[in-house]
């Protein structure tokens, strides 16, 4: 079974209309009209909160974006296990890819698909995953 964990940049994308925002918001749409389920990690809100807070009606969009999506929770094991044995260079996307595989995700959907060291998930770009539905 197909499930989706959108990395931070993916929704991002999405609010934002920047460069990629098509495929990101293809998958939204996707995940909202129940074809995969769809996961993010809680963490995830306050950085999206936090680089969106000057836009107008940035609280309603999150809620509105979020809506159909599963929070992954930020264990005190997972950032433990980042800050004492790190297995990433980046703690953040340490901290994604765990609660993803603590979510039993069967795909990462990033837009940094090499900052993700891994065997166990299919890490894709949204464009990626999109053509792979073909």
């Amino acid at each position: 079974m197909v499930k989706l964990f959108l990395d931070t940049n993916v929704l991002q994308d999405h609010l934002t209309l920047r460069e990629g925002a098509k495929a990101s918001s293809a998958i939204i749409k996707m995940i909202r009209e129940r074809r995969f389920p769809g996961i993010i990690a809680s963490f995830s809100i306050p950085t999206l909160w936090y680089l969106n807070r000057r836009v107008p009606e940035s609280r309603r969009n999150l809620a509105i974006v979020t809506k159909d999506l599963v929070f992954a929770p930020l264990t005190s094991q997972m950032v433990k296990q980042v800050l004492l044995k790190p297995d990433f260079p980046d703690l953040e996307d340490e901290l994604q890819y765990l609660a993803a595989k603590r979510a039993k995700c069967s795909h990462l959907i990033t837009r940094n698909v090499e900052d993700f060291p891994v065997r166990d998930l299919r890490v894709m770009t949204p464009e990626g995953f999109l053509g792979s539905l073909h």
